[in-house]
C-alpha cells in the first residue's frame, strides 16, 4: 500500500491512516454489538453517504439476537451523516455551514435518555 501511495499521490486523501484501514478490514462487527448488554440507541440519517442506515439496523439485530432486549433504532429520513437536513445526500452539502443540526436529533435522544434514566 505504501509504494502505490508513492505512485499514486491522490490515494493519500483517501487512505491516511493505512492501520486504520487494515484494522477496519478484519473487524467483526456482529461480535461486538452482540455482547453490549446495556441500552443501546441508534440514531442515523436516511441520507446518510457514509455510513448506510442498514448499518444501524444490523448492529441492532446483531445485540437484539445476543440477547439485549433493550435496543431502539431511529432513521431520521431526511437527515445526513452529521444530522442536518439533506436533498440528496451528497458529502458536498457539508459545506453550508448555514444547515443546522436538525432539532429532531436532540428531541431523540433527550426523550429516550429521560425514559432510561432511574
Amino acid at each position: 500500500l505504501r509504494d502505490e501511495l508513492k505512485l499514486r499521490p491522490e490515494l493519500a486523501k483517501v487512505v491516511r491512516n493505512e492501520r486504520y484501514w487494515k484494522g477496519a478490514m478484519v473487524y467483526d462487527g456482529w461480535k461486538l454489538w452482540s455482547s453490549v448488554r446495556c441500552p443501546l440507541l441508534f440514531v442515523t440519517g436516511g441520507l446518510d453517504a457514509q455510513v448506510p442506515p442498514d448499518h444501524a439496523r444490523y448492529a441492532a439485530k446483531a445485540a437484539r439476537l445476543g440477547g439485549n432486549h433493550d435496543v431502539e433504532v431511529v432513521i431520521l429520513a431526511d437527515l445526513d451523516h452529521i444530522f442536518r437536513r439533506s436533498y440528496f445526500g451528497f458529502m458536498g452539502e457539508y459545506a453550508n455551514r448555514f444547515r443546522p443540526l436538525d432539532r429532531r436529533v436532540i428531541e431523540t435522544v433527550a426523550h429516550y435518555l429521560t425514559s432510561h434514566a432511574k
